[in-house]
């Protein structure tokens, strides 16, 4: 469940490193925060009956936190 996940922050990474020197921390920053705060919403709707498919795409954009 979680290997989704990892390969995004694999590619995120290797994105960021050439990213980082072309636009400013700052930026990369808040598109980080603003990324985490959407995740963050998602799942604050987990009940005990969440399924394994509702977590995928909040564990893959949870690699946004990276930014």
């Amino acid at each position: 469940m979680l290997a989704p996940g990892a390969l995004a922050s694999a590619i995120v990474m290797v994105l960021l490193g050439k990213l980082s020197t072309k636009i400013d921390a700052r930026v990369l920053i808040a598109m980080g925060a603003v990324g985490t705060s959407g995740v963050i919403f998602q799942l604050a709707a987990i009940t005990p009956q969440t399924g394994t498919d509702d977590l995928f795409w909040p564990l893959v954009w949870r690699v946004q936190k990276n930014l």
